[in-house]
């Protein structure tokens, strides 16, 4: 019985009972006597109710395995709270001034630099107090009227409604219709609010939250080291004008990391970029479409930098301004407004020349949505690889990118004054931004008639 090892584990219930029952044929099988069946047919017969039943078994723990996971997964979510609740109430032991209350320096104006202070985790918990408390004395007192709004010094009215951008028949973008003032109004409350002990009595001023100012505006600059520029955007930064009026901002340059000034406790500092050496252009010269710098290797690492920073991320729109441009971030707001949907703003940049027709984004202001951007940093391979741009400005390569790449545009030539373009004086109301103006003195001086004419 040389194959009857092979069967051990099939036959075991029948060999030891019936073993002289199972014989060896001539082709070494090994079947049953009596019933002239092959041994593994008669095995397998016989164990068919086990073999189910084992079935059976195996997928009930299957299913008692997959719902037990399902069980286990709300309960470790659950286990996790008090673990998220200490690392929050551990964060907000070190939380800033600026970010629990929104306070700003009040001594300068139209400032949007947040000032900073460390807080204890009870003076957080006094500040939350204290604000639910100035919000219901702050919701009983009178609030001005649309009639008697306080008007913002950056932001001249007008007697006659302002034109809006308009669109291009090429460029199909969709423009939602929003009714809005002619002015954006913002008041700030400083209530406060006495705390009386059994020993002494304190007084705890707090300044509630402005609203942020929508569509938010994320605003750089490049300066160089050397030269008026640097002066400029020094100028702009103690009476937060200029960039210093956006959501937020960065200066970058290529000198490294320059203090510009101070705001509450910190230093404002300058973002490096590498250096590039740079030539001027001359349109005489085949290719070449300026007779200004050809910038647009710095501006790539510009780009590239302000990438890795990743603020801009967070705002509806990135505006590139020249330190020599006259800028008003909300008027700039005011005609990019009815592109703001709901839904956020598609890819989209604006086009702010049209009496030159070789280019129509000038540099001294250049508006851009974040899906731009995005469009701009996922395929800007495409740009340095197919398009001749070593003998092109900034601006003009910009242009040319994100038409390369089927980014839609917008015209509106009524967002910048300058010559080249279409000029404005310094009293136009609606003008976003007047260009150029290279020194402090006549970059203020257009200031003051820009904002003196309300």
């Amino acid at each position: 019985m040389a194959g009857l090892t092979s069967f051990d584990s099939f036959a075991a219930p029948i060999m030891s009972s019936k073993l002289d029952d199972v014989q060896e044929d001539a082709g070494n099988r090994l079947f049953l006597v009596e019933q002239g069946r092959l041994l593994p047919d008669a095995v397998a017969e016989q164990d068919q109710p086990g073999a189910a039943w084992r079935r059976s078994v195996r997928a009930m723990l299957f299913l008692a395995c997959g719902f037990a996971s399902f069980a286990v997964l709300p309960m470790a979510w659950f286990r996790s709270q008090p673990a998220l609740q200490a690392l929050q109430l551990h964060q907000a032991n070190t939380l800033t001034l600026a970010e629990v209350m929104g306070v700003t320096d009040d001594s300068a104006e139209n400032a949007n630099i947040s000032t900073s202070k460390a807080l204890s985790k009870s003076d957080v918990a006094h500040l939350f107090d204290s604000y639910a408390q100035v919000k219901g004395l702050a919701q009983n007192t009178s609030a001005p009227t649309s009639n008697a709004s306080v008007q913002n010094a950056s932001v001249p009215t007008s007697s006659t409604s302002s034109p809006g951008p308009s669109l291009d028949s090429d460029a199909q973008v969709e423009v939602t219709a929003i009714t809005r003032t002619a002015t954006t109004a913002t008041t700030t409350t400083t209530t406060t609010i006495a705390t009386t002990t059994a020993t002494s009595t304190t007084s705890t001023a707090i300044t509630l939250p402005q609203t942020p100012k929508l569509p938010s505006l994320f605003c750089f600059a490049l300066v160089m080291p050397q030269g008026p520029e640097l002066a400029l955007i020094k100028s702009h930064f103690m009476r937060r004008a200029g960039i210093f009026g956006c959501n937020d901002q960065v200066v970058f340059s290529s000198g490294g990391h320059i203090a510009l000034g101070v705001a509450g406790n910190t230093t404002f500092h300058t973002l490096p970029v590498p250096k590039v050496v740079m030539t001027k252009g001359n349109v005489a010269i085949p290719g070449q479409t300026t007779n200004s710098w050809l910038n647009t290797k710095l501006f790539t690492k510009v780009f590239e930098a302000m990438l890795h920073d990743g603020r801009f991320w967070m705002h509806d729109w990135v505006v590139k301004v020249d330190p020599d441009a006259v800028f008003f971030p909300d008027r700039l707001r005011k005609h990019i407004a009815p592109l703001s949907g709901r839904n956020g703003t598609g890819a989209l940049y604006v086009r702010n020349c049209g009496k030159n027709p070789y280019i129509h984004l000038m540099g001294a202001i250049e508006v851009f949505s974040k899906k731009a951007m995005q469009a701009y940093f996922d395929s800007k391979w495409k740009c340095e690889s197919q398009l001749s741009w070593q003998g092109w400005g900034e601006d003009y390569y910009m242009e040319h990118c994100l038409n390369h790449l089927g980014v839609r545009y917008v015209n509106d030539y009524k967002l910048l004054g300058q010559a080249s373009c279409e000029f404005a004086p310094c009293q136009n109301g609606w003008v976003a931004a007047f260009h150029p103006f290279k020194d402090v003195n006549s970059w203020w001086d257009c200031w003051n008639k820009s904002t003196s004419n309300r």
